[in-house]
């Protein structure tokens, strides 16, 4: 039996330069802050439609539930889920 080992991506090592892993940080910063936009754009069709707050939240279940074949896309397709939910409850509960 072969032992299994993790690879991790972007490891840090001492050879790479700064600012590679400035650009990394800030690859990861854009993702991260278009997927809060997309879930707040979620959240604000969802009240559009006069649509309740949870299904957001069955989208972000749904999403967990394939992530496989999503690959690395799927944690943003999570946050923005996550995002759109609480934006959701959050309204919901302001005008309810």
């Amino acid at each position: 039996m072969q032992r299994s080992e993790t690879k991790i991506q972007h490891a840090l090592e001492p050879s790479q330069p700064l600012g590679h892993y400035a650009h990394l940080a800030l690859e990861k910063g854009v993702r991260f802050a278009l997927a809060l936009m997309a879930g707040l754009l979620a959240a604000r069709a969802l009240r559009g439609r006069r649509t309740h707050w949870s299904w957001a939240a069955l989208v972000g279940a749904l999403v967990l539930m394939v992530r496989g074949p999503l690959g690395e896309t799927a944690s943003l397709f999570e946050l923005a889920a996550l995002s759109a939910t609480i934006r959701g409850r959050r309204w919901h509960r302001q005008c309810g």
